[in-house]
Order: C-alpha cells, then sequence, then structure tokens
C-alpha cells in the first residue's frame, strides 16, 4: 500500500472513529436521561386516606361523606340507587356519579357528598345484526374494545385512549381521531336514565328527547346514566402517513389532505414544544383504510415499544433536551417505534398511563 494511500485509510478510520465518539457523546445525556426515567418510574397511585377521594388528576382531594360502589347486578343496583338518592334528598346531601374520574377539576366530586362509583356496573350485550352494543355505564372502552374485537367490531366514537369509562364519557360528550365525525353523542341510539327521585326513564332522539339531548354532555347534573345502546362499526386495517409541516402550513395542508379523500379514517398531530422552535412545526398523522381483505381478527395485546415510547415522552417532564429527544424521534423515527400498519381497535386499545 502506498504511502499516500495509507495516510488516506488512516485518515479516513481516525475521522470514522472521531465521528462515532461525537455521535456517542452527543447521545450519552439523552440516552442516560431514558435509562434513568425508566428506572424511576412508577406506575402505582397511592389510594386516597380514608373518607377522601381523587380524580385523576391527583390535584383534587376531597373530604367526602361516602364511596357508594354500585352493584354489578341490574336489579340490586336500580333498587339501592334508589333508596340512596332518597337518602341523600333527607339529609340534604349531595351525589357525584364517578367513573375513571378523568373528568378533572373536581367535576365528579363533591365536598362532604356522596360518591357513586359506577365502575362495577360493566356487563355488555351485543345486537350483531344491528350492530348496537348494549352497555352499562361503568364499563370502560378496554372492557368494550376487546369484547367488540372478538366480533370483528370496534368502538365508532371514542377518546384516543381506554381507560375511561363509558358513562364518562358520554356525560362529557367526547370526540376523538375519528375523521370527520362528530362527538360521542351521534353513536348513542337511546339510554337509560336515573332521575333524582329515582325514577327511571329511557331517553333517545324520539322519546324524552329533551333530556336526551342534556344528558350527554350534561356532566352528571341532570340524572345517572344506567346503560346506553350504542351504535358500532367494522374494525379496520389502516396505513399511517406522516406529515412533517411549518405550522403556518398546518390548516392547509391538513385540508389538502382530507378534503375529498374517501379513504381517510383518523387523522390527529401536534406541534413542537421545544423551546426555540415553539410551534414552528408540527406532525400531523393521517390513517387511511386498507381492502377489508387485509385485516385479520386477533387478539388485542400491549402497544409495541410501550416501555420505550412511555420513557420517550416523561423524559421530557421538566427537560428540554428529553423534549428535544421525544420531538425528534417522533418525527424520524415513529416507523421504527410504532410501525406504519394498525388496525383500528389497535390503535384505540392504549391507557392513558402511557402519559
Amino acid at each position: 500500500m502506498s504511502g499516500i494511500r495509507r495516510q488516506f485509510v488512516n485518515s479516513f478510520f481516525l475521522g470514522l472513529a472521531l465521528f462515532f465518539l461525537l455521535l456517542l457523546v452527543w447521545l450519552a445525556h439523552p440516552v442516560f436521561d431514558l435509562i434513568k426515567t425508566a428506572w424511576n418510574d412508577r406506575d402505582e397511585i397511592t389510594p386516597s386516606p380514608l373518607g377522601k377521594i381523587d380524580d385523576a388528576s391527583r390535584l383534587d382531594e376531597t373530604s367526602v361523606a361516602k364511596i357508594w360502589k354500585i352493584p354489578a347486578d341490574p336489579k340490586a343496583a336500580e333498587k339501592q340507587l334508589a333508596e340512596l338518592l332518597q337518602f341523600a334528598r333527607t339529609n340534604h346531601l349531595k351525589i357525584s356519579i364517578a367513573g375513571a374520574r378523568h373528568s378533572m377539576g373536581g367535576h365528579v366530586i363533591y365536598p362532604d357528598g356522596i360518591v357513586i362509583d359506577m365502575l362495577p356496573f360493566k356487563h355488555m350485550e351485543l345486537d350483531g345484526t344491528n350492530l348496537v352494543l348494549h352497555v352499562q355505564a361503568g364499563a370502560r372502552w378496554s372492557d368494550v374494545i376487546p369484547f367488540l374485537n372478538a366480533h370483528g367490531l370496534s368502538v365508532e366514537v371514542m377518546q384516543s385512549n381506554d381507560d375511561f369509562s363509558v358513562g364518562g364519557s358520554l356525560s362529557v360528550d367526547c370526540h376523538g381521531w375519528q375523521f370527520n365525525r362528530p362527538p360521542i353523542a351521534s353513536t348513542v341510539e337511546s339510554l337509560r336514565l336515573m332521575l333524582a327521585d329515582g325514577t327511571i326513564v329511557k331517553c333517545s332522539r324520539t322519546q324524552n328527547h329533551e333530556l336526551f339531548s342534556l344528558v350527554l354532555g350534561g356532566y352528571g347534573l341532570f340524572g345517572i346514566i344506567l346503560d346506553a345502546n350504542l351504535r358500532v362499526v367494522p374494525n379496520e386495517k389502516y396505513r399511517i402517513e406522516r406529515l412533517i409541516v411549518p405550522a403556518a402550513d398546518y390548516v392547509k395542508t391538513l385540508t389538502k389532505k382530507t378534503t375529498g379523500v374517501t379513504d381517510v379514517a383518523m387523522v390527529y398531530g401536534r406541534l413542537r414544544v421545544t423551546s426555540g422552535f415553539f410551534l414552528s412545526e408540527g406532525i400531523i398523522n393521517v390513517f387511511h383504510r386498507l381492502p377489508t381483505a387485509s385485516l385479520v381478527v386477533g387478539a388485542l395485546g400491549e402497544s409495541k415499544n410501550y416501555g420505550l415510547q412511555r420513557a420517550i415522552f416523561r423524559s421530557g417532564v421538566g427537560d428540554e433536551q428529553g423534549k428535544e429527544l421525544r420531538w425528534k424521534i417522533e418525527k424520524d423515527f415513529s416507523s421504527v417505534l410504532s410501525g406504519d400498519i394498525f388496525d383500528r381497535n389497535a390503535i384505540l386499545y392504549e391507557p392513558s398511563t402511557w402519559f
């Protein structure tokens, strides 16, 4: 090997080694942060002291007179609920209705009142002919989605996470990523409601229609939702299209990508929040329907790379470098971490503990 060639090769490998050294130094801090975040991460939530209850924010711990778990048996539950409402009236106590308690800011708690815990009330039945799910108000979407998935069906409209309760979602009239769809109230065929005097009434667009419109999005102020009939849809498979756009072009790009496009099923996006580039650009995620034949119904499992994705998200808490790392990974490596093909149910079957 000539001296010039040897010098070139040595210089190349020296430069390559220096490059990898600098890359290692550059990566060291974010990798250390990810490891530290994962190591210190805890899922456990400390229970509130006896006589107190909190919502999902853990910011509104409140003293209450009683926390009453509704029985799972419908007849026993309805009888005891009516008696509880009578007791509250006689003793001048306020009633609040709670499911997963993700309607935050104290909405599901009244100081020194009675909290009705609806979560045990979660029975479901499917009318497969008419694609209608009969579900009690305490069921979480994490119960509903696997139930429907086994039948090749999915929820028509819901939030982007599955640990909320059906009754809570109806009470706030939630929306989700379902493109060009109104909130969840649009999917409700009818519901049964217990009024303050213990009377049970059926509400729909043709029966007690004014009450029906008030209850959906009424935050529990008009009665206790016992159960509801919800329209459901076939499960589907999607291909995701990820678009990185300047913030100024966000709305224009979203409009262009979705207007008159018939295969768009879900859309979501977010803006960059790192310092120095705050709200300068955004990511738009468009889910396109794939042919029905491509869908194979299978068991729902944990999201791909859940632990790593949670660590990446949580590393940004109070750390600008963590926020920057999350943005770069979401922008450049989402396909590697999450893939590009999704089942509708798999998208919806994610808990808010991800955050």
